[in-house]
């Protein structure tokens, strides 16, 4: 968000940068943070706090995540223990 102008400009009218959540993902948190408080900078704070594993803290470098919580070969350790195991299947 603060590579480009257009970052910037969006970064100082107050906008919540949504990190790497999908816009579907975004939104539902979203309505749940407004449904918790009223207060703005507690609806930040919510939405920039992950709590189901929507935010991870880097793509991994060969790809996009597996089920958004899971790399490839790896059994998810989020929010969903009976996810499907992707990989192996030892």
């Amino acid at each position: 968000m603060f590579v480009y102008d257009t970052g910037r400009d969006l970064m100082a009218k107050g906008i919540i940068p949504a990190e790497n959540m999908l816009p579907e993902v975004a939104y539902v948190k979203l309505a749940w943070a407004l449904g918790q408080t009223t207060d703005l900078g507690k609806v930040k704070d919510l939405m920039l706090t992950p709590i189901a594993g929507e935010i991870t803290e880097r793509e991994p470098y060969n790809g996009y995540l597996i089920f958004k919580g899971s790399l490839r070969g790896q059994v998810s350790t989020g929010c969903c223990p009976n996810r499907i195991k992707v990989g192996n299947k030892k």
